[in-house]
C-alpha cells in the first residue's frame, strides 16, 4: 500500500479503510512491543497505550464501525508539532500525559469497533507500526441521523444528501466542515487518491481521479470510492468522525 498516494491530513481513513476490508493486512507492520488496551464506557472508548517509542512523532487512533455496513471510520491524529511545521499547532502527542491514556467519545452503545493505533517514527509515512483491538462500545456521541453519500449521475462530483446531525452539539474545525476523500483501486491492489477539505454538500471528485490518473498512470475500468468524514471539535481536540461512504462506482481510465 503507498501511503504516500495520500493526503497526509485528510486521508489516512482511506487507508484504514483498506485495512479493515483486507483481512490478510491483519499482521503485516504489527509491533510486538507496542500496543494499547480498549475499554468502552458511557462516554466513549477509554484506550491506553504501552510501550509508544520515544522516537514517535506521528499517532493515529481510529475506530472503524463494523457493525455498520459503511464500515465507518472515526479519527484521530497526533503530532509532535517540534517536528512538524504547521502553520497552526495540532493535536499534540502529549495530550495522552503520563498515563498514556485517550478518551475516544465518537461511538454508539452496542456497535463492535476495531480500534487502530499507528504509530510513525519519521516523516516518511511509508513504513509504520501498529496494533488492533475489538471492543463493543457502551456509549458515546454518534450520529442523529443517516445522510447519503453518492456520485453525481456522471461521476463527477460526491453529493451529501444532508447536514449530518450529532447526539451532542458539536463545534466544527476553522478548516473546512469535512473531509472529502476519493480513492480509486487498481487491479494491482494499489490505491490512489487524494481529498481536502470543504464545507459545502458537494465536492469535485474529479479533480482527485484525474490528477491521481495523470501522476500514476493506472489504466482500465476501475473501482472508485468516495468517503466523508466531518471536522470537529470537542475538548480542545480535533477530531474526524465518519459521515459517510460510497458505493463502489465503476470507471474508465
Amino acid at each position: 500500500m503507498k501511503l504516500s498516494s495520500f493526503s497526509k491530513h485528510c486521508l489516512l481513513g482511506l487507508v484504514l479503510l483498506i485495512l479493515l476490508l483486507a483481512s490478510g493486512c491483519a499482521s503485516e507492520g504489527r509491533d510486538r512491543g507496542f500496543y494499547f488496551t480498549a475499554q468502552p464506557r458511557s462516554d466513549g472508548v477509554l484506550i491506553q497505550f504501552f510501550n509508544i517509542p520515544a522516537s514517535t512523532i506521528h499517532l493515529s487512533i481510529s475506530l472503524g464501525d463494523i457493525t455498520d455496513e459503511q464500515l465507518l471510520l472515526h479519527q484521530i491524529l497526533l503530532w509532535d508539532n517540534q517536528v512538524y511545521d504547521f502553520v497552526s499547532p495540532q493535536n499534540d502527542l502529549s495530550v495522552l500525559g503520563p498515563q498514556r491514556t485517550l478518551l475516544f467519545p465518537f461511538a454508539q452503545a452496542g456497535n463492535e469497533y476495531e480500534v487502530f493505533a499507528i504509530i510513525y517514527t519519521s516523516l516518511d509515512l511509508e513504513e509504520f507500526t501498529y496494533h488492533s483491538e475489538m471492543v463493543v462500545a457502551r456509549g458515546g456521541i454518534h450520529l442523529a441521523n443517516r445522510p447519503v453519500l453518492e456520485f453525481s449521475s456522471d461521476n463527477r462530483t460526491l453529493l451529501l444528501s444532508e447536514v449530518p446531525r450529532f447526539t451532542e452539539e458539536l463545534e466544527y474545525s476553522s478548516e473546512g466542515r469535512y473531509s472529502y476523500g476519493v480513492m480509486v483501486i487498481t487491479n494491482d491492489g494499489y490505491a490512489y487518491g487524494g481529498g481536502g477539505n470543504w464545507d459545502g454538500l458537494s465536492f469535485p471528485a474529479h479533480e482527485i481521479y484525474t490528477s491521481s490518473q495523470a501522476r500514476y498512470g493506472f489504466r482500465g475500468r476501475l473501482p472508485v470510492v468516495g468517503s466523508l468524514q466531518a471536522n470537529v471539535m470537542h475538548r480542545n481536540l480535533s477530531w474526524l468522525v465518519g459521515i459517510a461512504r460510497t458505493e463502489e462506482v465503476h470507471m474508465w481510465f
